[in-house]
């Protein structure tokens, strides 16, 4: 009976690899790796038969996914929260661009993860009770269809991160800073939680696609370390740059940092062509998203080389802070730099997370990145 299962199995993953459904469907469109190429013959596909045999969903996956909606609506509402709060103590300003910050992104993003975050979990719920009842044609199944729907919504949190989450926290913390009210608990829960946000999204990044790539293995917790602490604290620095000039001069703050999105957005489209519709305007559209996102870290979209990209990108956006901070040390309000060891904790903050996070971007490509790990299970098995 065994041997007979076992056949079954080889026959579904043959024919789901030779559709290609695993070996590149279950990416994001817009995302192309080394994955990608001309149809798969038998040893390709005997390799990805290999590769695939023993994937599944587990327990810590549906996990994940149910604290990613818990996140989700526990933002959603603080942020409700906060505008109820604003408007109850007079301050109509922050009222209006608290509501204006939650709504006007959200309606892009609300209606796809309503169905989403629901069929991701639907799916995994139904890959483990086949795996536990033993059905291993239908446990494949909902495993493609799992990674196909946790891919997509991997990205789609990584562009609501920056481009809906972020927003609302610099909003918040340039509030923060120049309100003369006490802080209340709302507006620390909110930061706290954009805080853990951050490496959150990151991580499930990673995490779905890695695992929509067969010849790509999940990695442990020590391997992904310095890879979020290295984003994490890239995105914190530069949110707390823009927060620093978006208190002082929010018009030009925002007429900057949409600029930058453009340009950034407009040479994505150009250099890395990402493939996101069949329609190039959309293509267009979906690059100056991701120009948004750069405006806190970068994200290549296509498995390339990537060290004169990082250069450049590093490298203007250390210009940028520095300018920052020296606007917000310049023009930074009296009763904000009366309080010396705030605002120098802060102005030294904006800095060191910047290249604390450069530091651990260089760790990472030096000793965790899977390529030298590879490098070093071959070294190892060749002695």
């Amino acid at each position: 009976m065994a041997s007979v299962d076992n056949f079954s199995t080889i026959l579904v993953l043959r024919q789901l690899a030779r559709r290609r459904s695993i070996h590149r469907g279950n990416l994001p469109q817009c995302i192309e790796t080394d994955a990608e190429g001309a149809d798969a013959d038998a040893d390709d596909v005997d390799a990805i038969i290999y590769a695939w045999k023993d994937k599944t969903i587990t327990y810590k996956d549906i996990i994940a996914t149910i604290i990613s909606i818990l996140m989700r609506v526990i933002a959603v509402l603080l942020n409700v929260k906060l505008a109820v709060e604003y408007y109850q103590q007079g301050e109509h300003n922050y009222f209006i661009w608290t509501v204006v910050c939650l709504i006007a992104p959200m309606c892009v993003t609300a209606l796809i993860y309503a169905k989403m975050y629901w069929n991701s979990l639907i799916y995994s719920v139904k890959c483990k009770h086949s795996e536990l009842q033993s059905d291993r044609e239908q446990q494949l199944e909902y495993y493609r269809l799992t990674i196909r729907e946790e891919s997509d919504v991997a990205l789609i949190r990584l562009i609501e991160c920056f481009m809906e989450t972020a927003p609302q926290k610099i909003l918040l913390m340039s509030i923060m800073l120049m309100q003369q009210n006490q802080i209340t608990g709302t507006q620390i829960w909110s930061v706290l939680l954009y805080l853990i946000n951050v490496p959150w999204t990151l991580g499930s990044y990673n995490r779905c696609i890695r695992a929509a790539q067969a010849n790509k293995n999940k990695l442990s917790y020590w391997y992904m370390a310095p890879h979020l602490c290295w984003h994490f604290c890239i995105s914190v620095s530069r949110t707390l740059c823009i927060t620093f000039v978006a208190m002082l001069f929010p018009i030009w703050m925002i007429v900057a940092c949409v600029l930058h999105a453009i340009i950034m957005g407009f040479v994505t489209f150009i250099v890395e062509r990402p493939h996101f519709s069949n329609i190039a305007f959309h293509n267009f559209l979906f690059s100056i998203a991701l120009g948004f996102v750069y405006l806190f870290i970068y994200i290549p979209v296509k498995e390339a080389p990537t060290r004169y990209k990082y250069a450049i990108y590093y490298i203007s956006c250390s210009l940028e802070n520095i300018i920052c901070v020296l606007l917000f040390i310049g023009y930074a309000p009296v009763s904000l730099k009366q309080s010396t060891a705030l605002f120098y904790i802060l102005c030294s903050l904006a800095i060191s997370f910047y290249y604390v996070g450069i530091l651990c971007m260089c760790i990472y490509y030096r000793h965790f990145h899977p390529n030298v790990k590879a490098r070093r299970n071959i070294n190892t098995n060749t002695n």
